[in-house]
C-alpha cells in the first residue's frame, strides 16, 4: 500500500459558489432580469383575484414607483418600459386565486368541496408575513 492521497477535487470551493445560484434577496446588485425571481420571492402569495393581480391585499399595476416599493430594494429603479415589463411577468406567473381551499395551518387546509382536511405538503408557503411566519416557526 503505497501512498495514497485523496484525488485533486475537479472544481473549487470558490468555483461551487461562483456557479452556484445566487440567492436574490441577498445580491447587492440589482438587475432587472431578476425583478421577477425577487419579486415572487418577497410576495409568494401574489395571485390572480378576477381580472386584478393582489400583493399583500393590494392591487399590484406597472406603476414604477409601485413595483419599485414591492422589490424592496435600495438600488431598484425602473423606467416606464422596464415597470412595464416586469408587470407582464408577474401577471404570466401569477397563479389564479382559488376559493375551494382555505389554509388553516401550517399542516393543513379546509376543502370546502368535499368538508375535508387536507395535510399540506412541507413545502408550501402558507404566509409571505413575516411577524406570521416567525410566530408559527416559533410554535
Amino acid at each position: 500500500m503505497g501512498d495514497q492521497r485523496p484525488a485533486e477535487p475537479t472544481q473549487t470551493l470558490a468555483d461551487l459558489i461562483l456557479s452556484s445560484p445566487q440567492d436574490v434577496s441577498q445580491s447587492d446588485k440589482f438587475s432587472i432580469e431578476t425583478a421577477p425571481d425577487r419579486f415572487f420571492l418577497l410576495h409568494p402569495s401574489t395571485c390572480w383575484v378576477d381580472k386584478y393581480i393582489v400583493c399583500d391585499h393590494e392591487v399590484v399595476t406597472d406603476n414604477q414607483k409601485q413595483l419599485i416599493r414591492l422589490l424592496d430594494h435600495p438600488k431598484a429603479t425602473l423606467n416606464y418600459a422596464e415597470a412595464a415589463w416586469l408587470f407582464e411577468r408577474i401577471k404570466e406567473r401569477a397563479p389564479r386565486f382559488c376559493e375551494r381551499y382555505i389554509v388553516l395551518t401550517n399542516e393543513y387546509m379546509w376543502d370546502r368541496e368535499t368538508s375535508s382536511l387536507i395535510p399540506l405538503p412541507t413545502n408550501i408557503k402558507t404566509t409571505n408575513n413575516r411577524k406570521t411566519r416567525e410566530r408559527l416557526q416559533n410554535d
